[in-house]
């Protein structure tokens, strides 16, 4: 078991890396991401300001604020650097100020620029310093400070061929110009230099980035909305067990009595009607016209101002109508499930062994056949796990309520990209520790499973 696990363990990485890479390229060659989103938002500016200001005015982008917008989504380096970049393996660059510099023709008085640079002095106070970036030659560029030291943190280098190719427009169409060589300048004879910080900032570091919409952290929003979608999700799962185990031994001990038939009719309606149909007559009958329970949200505005107590009556006045929605085709699949599972065991040569050999059959049951038959449940307790975060998209639109589910769909709608490389990282490393969880569960039941 030992041995198995740490397999398992292992794999987590190379899964993890499998799925996200995936998504990753599909963001960078997917049409209408955010760089053609901040093109299309300036162009719709220009084309009000031309109309409002008269010919001239607008706010088209300039070359300098297409290259920035590339060096923050990405889209300035290669794809393997992007993605090393995301996971936080390589360092990040950040705080660019660009400079066009010619070369002097005199070797002896080389050309520079002023630059001045945030840098943190002995009690960690932010102060501004003023620094010089000097062209050496075509092949060294220099960044120092007044004082001649160099500064801490700070970095310099020539513009990258990506990088001269979107200042110089050869990514608009068109003829393409010869190729950019950062050691010879663009197509004039400038250099172009750029000064840069650099730092670890990914996902290893649990950095997710800032949402393209809403420019707030990634985690932030994330985790706003994880307590609500584990809160439904740990309800749902706690009486999805807590009722449909039992009722599945009922129904297969009762087995075409009048309880496995009046049963069977909620089943059967968990199978048939979806959860966000279900929903929408409770909401319409019970909230609109009845008015005993609220419309929407996930608590009251006054939510703080209430007592331990009555905060949680407030949550599960709040939770009732959703947990119905959501419990309806879980409760049908795990009731049918087990009761399947149990008649199959019933019928096995074990059980009448063991009453043959002087156990009880009401011992027999429930020391074998039931501990058998919730094998297939354990196989996917697991899976569910990733319930507890990625929430119930259909049901939170329905009932109006801000998760997980919600905002994932959102951003996959709007191009959020770094929301989507969230929810999906998250989202896959759930289901790979849930299949772990579910592995080790079935091992503990049936001890006939040996993990070598």
């Amino acid at each position: 078991m030992r041995a198995y696990l740490l397999r398992r363990f292992l794999l987590i990485p190379v899964t993890l890396i499998g799925v996200t890479l995936l998504v990753f390229g599909l963001t960078r060659i997917l049409p209408g991401g955010p760089m053609e989103k901040a093109m299309q938002a300036a162009s719709q500016a220009d084309e009000h300001g031309r109309s409002s200001r008269g010919p001239g005015g607008g706010g088209s982008l300039s070359k300098e604020q297409e290259l920035q917008l590339a060096r923050n989504y990405g889209q300035a380096r290669s794809f393997l650097a992007a993605y090393a970049e995301w996971w936080g393996v390589i360092e990040r660059e950040d705080f660019h100020q660009d400079f066009s510099m010619e070369p002097s023709k005199d070797a002896a008085k080389p050309t520079s620029e002023e630059v001045f640079l945030g840098i943190r002095n002995a009690a960690g106070k932010l102060e501004s310093k003023q620094g010089k970036v000097t062209l050496v030659s075509a092949t060294e560029v220099k960044l120092e400070l007044t004082d001649g030291s160099a500064p801490t943190g700070w970095f310099v280098r020539f513009a990258s061929p990506t990088e001269m190719e979107i200042l110089e427009g050869r990514k608009e169409g068109g003829a393409a110009a010869p190729a950019a060589d950062p050691t010879q300048g663009a197509i004039s004879q400038d250099k172009h230099v750029v000064v840069y910080k650099k730092k670890y900032a990914g996902v290893l570091q649990w950095d997710f980035r800032y949402s393209l919409n809403f420019n707030d952290p990634v985690w932030d929003m994330i985790k706003a909305r994880l307590p609500v979608s584990a809160f439904y999700g740990f309800l749902t799962m706690l009486l999805t067990y807590t009722i449909s185990i039992p009722l599945g031994i009922l129904k297969a001990l009762r087995h075409r009595t009048w309880i496995d038939s009046s049963s069977s009719a909620l089943i059967f309606i968990g199978y048939a009607i979806p959860g966000f149909a279900v929903g929408t007559v409770l909401l319409m009958f019970l909230a609109f016209r009845m008015d005993w329970f609220p419309i929407s949200g996930f608590m009251s505005d006054n939510f703080k101002d209430l007592g331990f107590f009555a905060r949680i009556k407030d949550l599960l006045h709040h939770a009732a109508l959703p947990l119905v929605c959501l419990l309806l085709p879980a409760y049908a699949e795990t009731t049918m499930l087990m009761k399947n599972s149990l008649m199959d065991n019933l019928a096995q040569d074990y059980l009448r062994t063991a009453v043959a050999k002087g156990s009880t059959y009401k011992r027999a049951v429930f020391a074998h056949a039931v501990r058998n038959s919730i094998i297939p449940i354990a196989t996917t307790f697991g899976q569910n796990i990733i319930l507890l975060v990625t929430g119930f998209l259909l049901v939170e639109q329905v009932f109006d309520i801000q998760g997980f589910g919600q905002l994932t769909f959102n951003a996959l709608v709007d191009r959020d990209y770094p929301i989507v490389l969230a929810t999906i990282f998250m989202s896959s490393f759930l289901l790979v520790i849930g299949n772990i969880i579910s592995d080790v569960l079935v091992a503990l039941l049936n001890p006939r499973i040996r993990f070598e």
